[in-house]
């Protein structure tokens, strides 16, 4: 069986992960060392230290991502390390700005060839799971819905198969009632789709 990402790019990404987590543990330690001096430095010494403790916790999310063999957590690592490279330049800290957007880029040449295989294998996935999983049931949805207390807390969304949107119609209580009835029209009317695109049962 061929592997997924080569052996340099799991030792590279590992690197990622203990320097990342190194930087957080250096970083805090330097916080709490030159806490006076960044006070008198008028705040801009400890204003880098927590962007860098921050930026090092999400670089290291992303890289957890990416070892799964998910594009999206490279696309997230590199957001961040340019964020933060543009911080660093702006306080006029370019060694870490330029540290910053080295690493992306060395891991990006030891894992873009093996991209169009981890989009293969997630579209294997998701025919298997459309395929095996038991089709929704329209009459469930449509309950789920139209209650008021599990429609704006978007249950009927966690139901389909769609987080993101259930904790949208979450947090702002049914999409301030415009989801709510959406979802409650659609259903009834037999449009809305499950997760894997297939009409309720």
């Amino acid at each position: 069986m061929e592997r997924k990402m080569s052996i340099l790019a799991r030792v590279w990404i590992s690197l990622c992960m203990v320097a990342c987590v190194a930087a957080v543990v250096f970083l805090f330690i330097a916080m709490l060392a030159n806490n006076g001096a960044a006070a008198s430095q008028g705040g801009t010494m400890l204003a880098w230290l927590i962007v860098s403790v921050v930026n090092c916790f999400l670089c290291l999310a992303g890289y957890i991502i990416l070892m799964c063999c998910r594009k999206a957590g490279f696309f997230f690592v590199m957001a961040v390390a340019f964020a933060y490279a543009m911080f660093c330049f702006a306080v006029k800290m370019a060694s870490p700005g330029y540290l910053s957007l080295a690493h992306p880029a060395i891991t990006l040449l030891l894992i873009r060839d093996r991209w169009g295989r981890w989009e293969e294998a997630a579209e294997r996935k998701a025919e298997v799971r459309r395929r095996t999983k038991k089709l929704k049931s329209r009459k469930t949805a449509l309950i789920l819905a139209a209650l008021p207390w599990t429609g704006f807390l978007g249950i009927d969304r966690f139901y389909l198969g769609y987080i993101g949107l259930g904790i949208l119609k979450f947090l702002t209580a049914g999409g301030c009632l415009v989801l709510y009835v959406i979802d409650i029209v659609k259903i009834a009317r037999g449009t809305m789709l499950d997760k894997y695109g297939r009409p309720l049962a």
